[in-house]
């Protein structure tokens, strides 16, 4: 069984393992993450959602605006499709 990008990927007990992802950790802390966490009341919450181009440094671009965004006491949590994808 090969991906659509021709890349055979490894098996590992039984689920098929994709070989061209990579996990990218985040800057904002989980310890950072709860003391943001019930700092605004009444904050309602919105998803920004980055497309674009492999490479062209969306997931880069999501982990800087977390980072700003916790760093003035905004709760935000960056969501990297790699990192789903592996699991982590």
């Amino acid at each position: 069984m090969y991906s659509r990008r021709g890349l055979a990927p490894q098996e590992t007990s039984g689920a098929v393992r994709a070989t061209n992802v990579t996990f990218k950790a985040g800057h904002v802390t989980r310890k950072k993450r709860g003391e943001v966490i019930g700092q605004r009341g009444g904050f309602r919450g919105c998803c920004v959602w980055f497309t674009g181009l492999s490479g062209a440094g969306k997931t880069t671009l999501s982990f800087a605006l977390e980072d700003y965004l916790c760093a003035r006491g905004i709760p935000s949590y960056g969501l990297d499709g790699d990192n789903i994808r592996t699991g982590e």
